[in-house]
């Protein structure tokens, strides 16, 4: 079972591709926009190019909706690490203020700086990403 709980890329979602059949990191999928009952078979730990490649030679009108979901998916993964970093900081300065007795203001400070660091790194990445799409295509 624990094959089972190995998170699925974006692609595999179900908005373009559903999967059929898995067993381990195999995985037999269905592209919802291919009339035929053709499928595709992928392994989930050397990547998801073969899926990318079916998209790019089959369906060039839904790069865009791949470069969408890419982007979505970044940005979840941003606002997470943001989320995770503020709770880390907030139990950090909670247990300093009981043993210190400091303002809040030194929090707020705490929390702003870790926010500005995520955001530039987000920003970073969805620009480094942006680049990568643009060659590729």
């Amino acid at each position: 079972m624990a094959d089972e709980t190995k998170k699925i890329p974006y692609i595999l979602n179900g908005g373009i591709f559903k999967i059929k059949k898995r067993k381990g990191d195999r995985v037999i999928v269905k592209c919802v926009y291919c009339p035929s009952q053709h499928r595709l078979r992928g392994n989930l730990a050397n990547g998801t190019g073969n899926f990318h490649q079916h998209i790019k030679r089959r369906h060039p009108f839904l790069i865009d909706k791949v470069t969408k979901m890419k982007k979505d998916k970044k940005e979840k993964v941003a606002a997470a690490k943001i989320a995770k970093r503020r709770r880390k900081l907030s139990f950090d300065d909670d247990k300093s203020q009981e043993s210190d007795g400091e303002d809040s203001s030194y929090d707020m400070f705490n929390l702003d700086k870790a926010f500005i660091t995520e955001l530039e790194d987000g920003l970073r990445l969805m620009q480094e990403g942006n680049e990568k799409n643009l060659l590729k295509l």
